[in-house]
């Protein structure tokens, strides 16, 4: 299970996922799964009664994004992919992302792995697979101290919630404390407060925005991000604006992978692309971010040549969006619910489960 430092504040999350040292190979996958349909066709089967499962035949390791490296940052990632009836990955579509560049260091990866395909009636089939990738550094150790001050920073932000006078002052005393050791995540909180003057912090705007200035420094999305927005009205600097966004989407702002998500959809400032407006609404989405669970739901749901696993991942974003009170889902969940098979239903429990960090 993935741990969250919250919505706003993500991408240290992902670390609950550092293992072993070294880098594991990438193990392969199936989700077995019912054929649907008997005859030849480019709709890929499912694994099922009938079904030979294809066998990795060349595995090539990943490689890692600098960003990544310089982070010493380390994780799974999970993708949906066909496995052709040549033996070769296409349609890759990242379902549990790490950020970071890892995810497409991952698909580059997965493009150069060659299987023996699946068959049906001793003939090659297309099939549909769930694929992960792993990423360990050698010689790169769990950083103890860094994990602590994470910890430490998640359960002050968690107990920022509570209404118990005594619960926040010491929360906020904590944030404060990871403030002056300069961790990242804590830099930015405070810094926040202390440019809107809250949570018994007296207004700074001049040393709030050092703090979220030295976060960004220090590579936290939502600080790049927040930073990148101050110019965002200036036309003589969206270039630079916009390679700060993109660059904090990469690093987990769930508010930078959403605004571009946003903008490829509708093809504002960016031109229209509903495929990159996927990839990064669920970015935010795998993260727990409700708004980008449900847009990447209707995305897909709606989608022209919709396939029936486009439909089946759509049903479970909107399952968790609903989840989270997002009416609209909720409605298009029972409007669908009774023309359900019992094969999909349990597939959509599992991509739910999958979606929403329950990957054990």
């Amino acid at each position: 299970m993935l741990l969250s430092a919250g919505n706003k504040l993500g991408p240290y999350e992902i670390l609950a996922l550092i293992g072993k040292h070294g880098i594991r190979p990438a193990r392969f996958l199936l989700i077995a799964v019912f054929a649907t349909v008997a005859c030849a066709q480019t709709t890929p089967f499912r694994l099922g009664p009938g079904i030979t499962p294809p066998r990795l035949k060349k595995k090539v390791e990943p490689g890692y994004s600098p960003l990544a490296r310089a982070d010493h940052l380390q994780g799974t990632v999970i993708l949906q992919i066909v496995v052709t009836e040549k033996g070769r990955a296409s349609n890759i579509e990242v379902i549990s992302p790490l950020g970071f560049g890892l995810d497409e260091k991952a698909e580059q990866a997965i493009l150069k792995w060659e299987f023996i395909p699946a068959q049906k009636d001793g003939m090659p089939v297309p099939v549909l697979a769930t694929v992960e990738v792993n990423f360990r550094l050698a010689g790169v150790g769990f950083d103890l101290g860094f994990e602590e001050r994470r910890t430490r920073f998640n359960v002050a932000l968690k107990s920022l919630q509570h209404k118990s006078s005594k619960t926040m002052e010491d929360s906020i005393k904590t944030m404060l404390a990871l403030a002056k050791e300069n961790f990242p995540a804590a830099l930015y909180v405070v810094g926040t407060w202390e440019v809107e003057g809250v949570n018994h912090q007296l207004k700074d705007v001049n040393g709030g925005s050092a703090k979220i200035k030295k976060a960004a420094e220090k590579n936290y999305g939502p600080a790049i991000y927040e930073i990148a927005m101050q110019t965002i009205s200036d036309s003589s600097q969206q270039t630079k604006t916009w390679e700060k966004i993109k660059l904090a989407a990469t690093l987990g702002s769930q508010s930078a992978q959403y605004f571009l998500g946003d903008h490829y959809q509708r093809g504002e400032v960016v031109e229209q692309n509903a495929e990159r407006a996927k990839n990064y609404f669920r970015l935010c989405a795998a993260s727990g971010y409700t708004v980008c669970q449900f847009r990447l739901g209707r995305l897909m749901f709606d989608a022209r040549n919709r396939r029936d696993y486009e439909y089946e991942q759509a049903l479970a974003w909107f399952q968790l969006a609903s989840e989270r009170g997002v009416s609209e889902a909720t409605q298009i969940v029972e409007r669908e619910k009774p023309n359900l098979t019992a094969s999909q239903q349990k597939r959509i429990e599992t991509l739910k489960r999958q979606f929403a960090g329950d990957i054990s």
